[in-house]
C-alpha cells in the first residue's frame, strides 16, 4: 500500500485568514508532521497556499509550472507533488495532470511502498 500524505491549506470561506495563518501554521507544525509520517513517501501539497508554503520552508521551487520536487527530510527521500485546490478552477487536481510522464513513473517505481 502506497503511503501518500496530504497537506491542505483548510477550510475557510472566502480564505479569510489563511495568508496569516498559513506561514504559522507550516513552520511550527509541518516539519513535525513530515517526520511523523515516517512512511510516506509522496505529499500531495492542495492549494496555492500550501504549495508556497511547503515550497519556501523546504526550498522545492514548487509553482504553477514546477509541480513535482522531491526532498530528503530526515535521511528519507521524499516526493511533493503540488495539486490545484478541488474547489479552484485549475486542472491539475489529479497526479496524471500535474506531472510530466516520466515525473509520473519515478514516483511508480522509486517511491511505491514495497509489500512485506
Amino acid at each position: 500500500m502506497q503511503s501518500v500524505f496530504r497537506w491542505n491549506q483548510g477550510k475557510s470561506r472566502n480564505e479569510i485568514g489563511v495568508a496569516e495563518a498559513r506561514h504559522t501554521c507550516a513552520t511550527k507544525y509541518l516539519p513535525q508532521v513530515v517526520s511523523a509520517a515516517s512512511e510516506a513517501r509522496v505529499f500531495a501539497v492542495i492549494g496555492v497556499h500550501a504549495a508556497r508554503e511547503v515550497s519556501q520552508l523546504f526550498h522545492l521551487g514548487l509553482d504553477g509550472e514546477h509541480r513535482y520536487a522531491e526532498f530528503v527530510h530526515d535521511g528519507r527521500p521524499r516526493a511533493f507533488v503540488y495539486l490545484d485546490h478541488p474547489s479552484s478552477g485549475g486542472k491539475k487536481k489529479r497526479f496524471a495532470t500535474a506531472v510530466t510522464p516520466e515525473q509520473l513513473d519515478r514516483l511508480r517505481t522509486e517511491f511505491a511502498a514495497t509489500t512485506i
